[in-house]
């Protein structure tokens, strides 16, 4: 079987880069071969010798070209959501736009193309989503939030999202408490991330507390905002920026740290705070669905959860976190490749029907009206 995968494959993108780098190995094994394909740019060059296309992200770019794909060469059309494409909680979408306004406040002009160009998105009317989805012969989440968020039916990964075996068991290593000294945060820095709010955070607390705050990050104009907020609060000496140089690198920054403080108000799993779970890293974030749902809910202990928009709470919050000796345990999740392979196995069963099984109002208000095939792959696959 042959599908075009309309994804981006930069691991620097994140992690649904690096997800798609992971799949196209197990759907080989699985008997998927696979064409990766960029998202359009300006104009879409269509591919018919394929059984279907893949988009293998949220963004409006891919949905678009593996729509036009499949309608133009008559095969079926997957979406495979790993992000949440809309949120149709207007409060959601107020502390995302507020997220915005304290990164113009504080971080001044960097990143005022992208500050425009997520207002419109935020703004962007969430019906758009649903007729353009309505479209796909299916529809995959990679974790029980995006429907939660979106109102989207579908099949989900439950759970979707995880690392390489060889990573955890690595991660699991790392988990002595002795020679913590920082608090992290960890992330891409832009507005809705939470990077500023991670800075407001630690300002609220950095005259009690001899522990600095480290935005461990790749070079960004996020990071030159985070840095102008910390000289404008009065505690640049006590805020770094530092890149990860490798995968290892980033994990030994989490082993190492005293607390990962983490105010994303869009995420749809969070890698980093599983991540920081399994290094035994106490984190304190806000409380959104993707970390109750999937962390909360799971039994995770060692993450505290405040309420959205909340900064002045985080702080609070944090320094607590940092004078008790917290134990975590982070929710118990399958290795990545099974995870996958359960993936190629459904979107090879979509394959096969050129029909659109995705019928129902795609945008409900309701979730007792959402048509979901909740798969646990847990159950399915069998422990770690």
């Amino acid at each position: 079987m042959k599908i075009a995968l309309i994804s981006d494959l930069d691991p620097s993108r994140g992690g649904g880069a690096r997800r798609a780098q992971f799949a196209l190995v197990i759907y080989r094994l699985r008997g998927i071969e696979a064409k990766p394909t960029p998202p359009i740019t300006r104009n879409i060059v269509v591919t018919c010798d394929v059984d279907a296309y893949l988009s293998y992200h949220e963004n409006f770019e891919s949905l678009t070209k593996a729509l036009v794909g499949g309608l133009a060469c008559g095969v079926p059309k997957i979406a495979l959501l790993q992000g949440i494409p809309f949120y149709r909680d207007v409060n959601r979408r107020r502390n995302i736009l507020r997220a915005l306004s304290l990164f113009e406040k504080y971080g001044g002009s960097y990143g005022a193309a992208y500050l425009a160009l997520r207002r419109a998105v935020v703004l962007r009317p969430p019906s758009i989503f649903g007729k353009v989805l309505r479209l796909f012969n299916g529809v995959i989440h990679v974790s029980r939030a995006i429907p939660e968020e979106t109102g989207i039916p579908g099949i989900v990964l439950d759970p979707g999202v995880s690392l390489p075996k060889k990573e955890i068991e690595l991660a699991m290593k790392m988990r002595a408490k002795a020679n913590r000294r920082d608090i992290i945060y960890v992330g891409r820095p832009v507005p809705e991330k939470g990077v500023i709010e991670a800075v407001l955070a630690y300002a609220h607390i950095a005259q009690k507390t001899t522990h600095r705050l480290i935005i461990i990050a790749p070079r960004h104009f996020g990071v030159k905002a985070a840095l102008k907020a910390a000289k404008k609060l009065g505690i640049s000496h006590k805020v770094f920026h530092k890149t990860p140089q490798s995968r290892l690198d980033l994990l030994q920054a989490y082993a190492t740290s005293k607390a990962l403080v983490y105010p994303s108000h869009d995420d749809s799993y969070s890698l980093i705070v599983y991540e920081a779970l399994l290094t035994s890293t106490p984190v304190v974030a806000y409380d959104i669905p993707a970390l109750r749902l999937n962390f909360a809910q799971r039994g995770a202990t060692g993450l505290t959860l405040i309420s959205e928009g909340d900064y002045i709470q985080l702080g609070e919050a944090l320094l607590q976190a940092l004078e008790k000796n917290t134990d975590t345990t982070p929710p118990h999740t399958t290795p990545l490749e099974k995870i996958l392979t359960q993936e190629a196995e459904i979107i090879k069963a979509l394959a096969k029907k050129n029909i659109i099984t995705n019928t129902a109002n795609p945008y409900n208000t309701r979730n007792s009206n959402l048509e979901i095939e909740r798969i646990n792959i847990n159950q399915q696959q069998g422990d770690t």
